[in-house]
This record gives structure tokens, sequence and C-alpha cells, in this order.
């Protein structure tokens, strides 16, 4: 979550109409990714949550393996991130709100 948010706070404008690649991609990255205005994006793991923001907001994707949901580190929870994400309507929140909250992580 970290690199996503610190390329768009970064790259700002020229991050527009490009293609991504993470390793994970859940919904929480899902909405960063239609926020940065990429035009495609390449998950090894992608959640089904993510999947749906992807194909709503009409972002071209590939994927490695499909998930129900990211989990936390010790798989026994959702990922912090995307439990939060959970309640993020836009993704010009999901923005705002997910920097803040990586920022009280300490990440």
């Amino acid at each position: 979550m970290r690199g996503l948010l610190q390329a768009i706070e970064n790259l700002k404008d020229e991050i527009y109409g490009a293609s991504i690649a993470d390793t994970v991609v859940g919904r929480a990255a899902g909405l960063l990714i239609v926020y940065s205005r990429v035009k495609e994006a390449y998950a090894a793991i992608l959640s089904e949550e993510g999947l749906k923001v992807l194909r709503e907001k009409k972002i071209g994707y590939e994927f490695g393996r499909i998930v129900p949901w990211i989990l936390n580190e010790s798989q026994t929870d959702l990922c912090p991130f995307e439990k939060f994400s959970l309640s993020i309507k836009s993704p010009a929140e999901a923005y705002q709100e997910l920097k803040k909250l990586q920022e009280s992580m300490g990440r």
C-alpha cells in the first residue's frame, strides 16, 4: 500500500494512463488505482472486491490468482487496509483516508 500511495503522491499526473503491477491488489488498492487514473493493472494476487472495483471503473486488469479477501499478515482477519476500505465509497476519499491510516500505522 505504501508504494502505491507514494507513486500517486510523487508522480502525480505522470501516472495517468500508465500500467502498474503489484503483488497484491485488494479493494483498497483498487480504489487507489482508480483514483490515480491508470489504464491497467496487474496483480499476482487479486481479491474479489478488488476485481469488482476495477471492473466497475473499467480499468484493464490481469491477475495470477484470485482470492476472496486480502488477509492480514497472520491470516487471522482482513488486512487493515481492506477492512478500512469497506466503508469508503469514492476513490478520492480512499486516497485521503488510506493515506491517513498508513501514517497512523507508522508505515
